[in-house]
Order: C-alpha cells, then structure tokens, then sequence
C-alpha cells in the first residue's frame, strides 16, 4: 500500500476547538517554566506533576459529580451572604492567548479559555445563564508584573 493509500484509509480524528497555535505557545511557556526549577535543582517527579496537572487542564473535564460540588458550593457561598463563588482556579497561561483578553476584560475573552476552564463555561452557558446567574473572570495575581492565576467566578446578583 503506498503512502498516499495509507493515509486516504486512515480515519479522520476530530480536533478539539481548543486546539491551536496559542494554545501550543502555552504549553511551550508552561514547559519553560518546568524545565528552569529543573535546572536549579527540582526533581523530575515534582516537574511531572507539574506537567500532569497543566495537561488535565488542557484537557478540561468536568463529570457531572464535580459540577454538582460546585454548584453546592455555589449555595453554600450564597447561604453565607456571598454574591459569588470561585468556581476554579487555573494559570492564565492555560487561556490561548496567555491571559492577555481576560487582563483588559475584552468582549469574548471567554474564547479564549482552555480544558476545565472553557469546560465550565460550555457548562454556564447552557444551564446557568438561562436562569440569570453570571460568570465572570479575573486575573488573581501578577507575580512579576504578568498575569498569573486567574479565576472563574459565578455571580447570582447584579
């Protein structure tokens, strides 16, 4: 069978609308800052948890349990006296664009998030939005001036 044949015969792999250039510039500023504690002396295993944890963000899953502990959170939070709740945490870096559209608050910066993040935002927009709660997003430190990690935040009151 010649190449052409082989990869004609091949199935198609659907590519996940997160997947892109940014994205990939990412990971790669994720590695780099992986690899420089390495330099300095880290293990190798702390560098793969690192590496493991940035992935399951990418990747984004949220099961239908860990929703709901969110969303009892969320109550919880609101029995409190609360308006919000943090519902995760995660690198800006992780966003396709490093951040930059959450930083300015630009309209569809939620375009730009990645794995857990867009996940839960897919997961707002379907079954929260409808009935009034929002969701905002907020960079929560900038350790050396660039943005750091940043928030998605479920909001029940104007």
């Amino acid at each position: 069978m010649s190449d052409k044949a082989a990869h004609d015969s091949m199935p198609s792999v659907p590519i996940p609308r997160a997947l892109s250039a940014g994205a990939f510039n990412s990971l790669l500023e994720a590695f780099e800052r992986v690899r420089i504690p390495l330099a300095t002396g880290e293990t190798h295993a702390t560098a793969e948890r690192q590496r493991e944890a940035l992935r399951q963000l990418i990747e984004g899953h949220i099961t239908d349990v860990h929703w709901r502990k969110l969303m009892h959170n969320a109550r919880e939070a609101a029995e409190q006296g609360q308006r919000e709740c943090l519902l995760l945490r995660f690198p800006s870096d992780t966003c396709s664009d490093a951040g930059r559209a959450l930083v300015r608050q630009e309209t569809g910066w939620m375009k730009t998030l990645t794995g857990d993040a867009a996940a839960i935002y897919h997961r707002w927009q379907a079954d929260l939005a409808p009935r009034g709660f929002v969701l905002t997003g907020r960079v929560l430190e900038y350790p050396g001036g660039k943005p750091g990690d940043a928030g998605l935040f479920l909001g029940w009151q104007g």
